[in-house]
């Protein structure tokens, strides 16, 4: 029973972080639309550490 547990602790422990959300307020400076469909390009003044500003 213990071992169930302490697995089952593990796992929630690495498994919140995948579904972690990021959100931050800033303005589109590039939106370059493509061939491909449902995708769109764009790059912001403003980021964080894991999605810094300018990278697409």
């Amino acid at each position: 029973m213990f071992i169930r547990l302490l697995f089952l602790l593990l796992f929630t422990l690495f498994a919140v972080n995948t579904y972690a959300l990021q959100s931050f307020h800033g303005r589109v400076t590039v939106l370059e639309p493509t061939y491909m469909p449902d995708t769109l390009v764009f790059h912001m003044d403003v980021g964080n550490q894991t999605c810094p500003a300018g990278v697409q």
